[in-house]
């Protein structure tokens, strides 16, 4: 009995310091904010899993909870980030590459249910991720890459670029369609079979010895059912990168 308290306690002290780690050092605040760090905190947050497990599933919850909220509000930059890092951890390893490419078709799915604005708006959140899951998601499931690519390929054919056309007077020069840019430049990368970027440094890969028998987590109550349309500005979307 003696032994058996001693490891609950153990467990729970170790819960109740990864929830504060969580909640009072603002890493999920770095998560969402600090753009292109994405790897780094996957990184550190996969490491210190390997002893105390608890850590992710805590960190997990955090990060879909303000993700969800960063979509309620309509914001660029954040759930950008945030679902880059969960393609990180999927490309780790410490994450299910089904769990994760659930949340892209979630995005695609509410991007097939709204026009103009708010449809480029969920398009550009995958379409932001590719580089950086391309090896991984394709290594783990070929077929599902593939159809999130023709998933996204359709919904671009969809496009209806009139909103476009209201903030031209206040523009001196055309307005680029940067959406449609981006994503040639990833349609051709895709064909050509380039891998990932240089430029997006794997700090994970300096670990793989440590990481190479990570336990999976399949974070299927991480999953958005459910994201509502926002009312998003016209000038952000066009205009914001």
């Amino acid at each position: 009995f003696f032994f058996s308290s001693r490891r609950r306690h153990t467990r729970c002290s170790g819960v109740s310091w990864a929830r504060r780690c969580v909640q009072e050092t603002g890493f999920v605040d770095c998560i969402r904010h600090l753009n292109q760090k994405g790897a780094i905190y996957a990184t550190v947050l996969s490491l210190l899993s390997l002893t105390i497990p608890q850590f992710v599933e805590i960190c997990l919850e955090r990060v879909q909870e303000v993700l969800q909220k960063d979509l309620d509000k309509g914001e660029i930059i954040e759930p950008k980030n945030c679902v880059i890092f969960l393609g990180e951890l999927m490309n780790i390893g410490t994450v299910n590459s089904f769990s994760f490419i659930t949340i892209l078709y979630d995005l695609l799915n509410e991007a097939e249910k709204t026009l103009d604005e708010s449809r480029d708006y969920y398009i550009n959140i995958v379409v932001s991720v590719i580089p950086h899951v391309y090896e991984g998601l394709n290594d783990k499931s070929a077929l599902e890459f593939k159809n999130l690519i023709d998933g996204i390929e359709n919904l671009m054919k969809k496009r209806n670029l009139k909103y476009l056309d209201c903030i031209k007077p206040f523009k001196a020069t055309d307005i680029n369609d940067r959406l449609s840019d981006f994503w040639s430049a990833i349609k051709d990368s895709v064909k050509q079979r380039k891998l990932r970027p240089a430029s997006l440094y794997k700090p994970y890969a300096d670990f793989a010895e440590q990481l190479s028998n990570i336990k999976s987590v399949s974070y299927t109550h991480l999953t958005l059912p459910t994201i509502y349309s926002v009312q998003i500005s016209v000038v952000a979307v066009s205009l914001k990168k």
